[in-house]
């Protein structure tokens, strides 16, 4: 197994190379091949990542990372979150004001922007789903 891998993000609101990346999406393909979706973004729309694939099996995970996940909602569907909290933290959700635990064994994923948020994106997912941790912006470079 490699500890570090290259990935395919969404570059819709990157702004620098430091700046956080969101919506990576990938399907799984045939034999376990994960490929770009092929869907209605240019490829002048994705950016290149840098994964740490250490930090799930250390769960090293601190708070602010962006992470490399499953769709919690579609399990073909790879997306990059920013980990807000982790086990045992309290959290405000967003929409309602209301106050939430979040339970073992889980961690709280929020999309980066305020217009970026839909339906159920906020919400606490087990740590199983996290595959790797964003390090780095590769490409497009920063201006």
């Amino acid at each position: 197994d490699c500890i570090v891998s290259v990935a395919r993000a969404d570059a819709s609101e990157l702004g620098v190379a430091a700046s956080p990346v969101e919506n990576c999406e990938r399907r799984v393909g045939p034999g376990g091949d994960r490929s770009p979706t092929d869907g209605p973004q240019s490829t002048s729309s994705r950016a290149l990542v840098v994964l740490d694939r250490l930090t799930p099996r250390t769960f090293s995970f601190a708070r602010g990372d962006v992470v490399y996940l499953r769709s919690p909602s579609d399990q073909d569907r790879w997306v990059t979150r920013r980990l807000v909290a982790l086990e045992g933290d309290w959290v405000t959700r967003r929409d309602d004001d209301d106050v939430t635990k979040v339970p073992k064994g889980h961690c709280w994923i929020e999309p980066e922007g305020a217009d970026a948020v839909e339906d159920g994106e906020c919400r606490a997912v087990p740590l199983a789903l996290l595959d790797a941790r964003v390090t780095h912006v590769l490409w497009p470079p920063s201006v």
